[in-house]
């Protein structure tokens, strides 16, 4: 995305835009990123495990053989903990991989920026 961006960031910078000013944009995009997969993700997890022993019928996949188990249906359990654990490490990994651009973005120099067009 650093090397996307590279004419914005060189005008910001030429602007009179800080290094900290340009690390936040990337760490934003990154939280803004976390967001979004949260929100789309929760909901279609939720969707495909309630419905994930009808998914598996239609498949004409038994995971349980009732000759070995005493179970035919695969259970779905869900826990508030968990949940909340898998909001937090999917928000955590976003903003964790938005570091590395955001400090390559805010460290480049807007000359360079500006000279290279693509």
């Amino acid at each position: 995305m650093v090397h996307e961006k590279a004419m914005d960031i060189g005008i910001l910078k030429a602007l009179g835009a800080s290094k900290l000013y340009i690390f936040s944009i990337f760490i934003l995009i990154g939280v803004m990123l976390g967001l979004a997969s949260t929100i789309i993700g929760l909901p279609l997890g939720f969707l495909i495990t309630n419905q994930l022993n009808e998914i598996l019928e239609f498949f004409n996949y038994n995971p349980f053989p009732p000759d070995v188990f005493y179970i035919d249906k695969l259970p779905v359990v869900y826990h508030k903990e968990g949940i909340m654990m898998i909001v937090f490490f999917i928000n955590f990994i976003a903003i964790v991989a938005s570091i590395l651009p955001a400090y390559r973005a805010s460290c480049l120099r807007p000359i360079d920026l500006i000279r290279r067009r693509n």
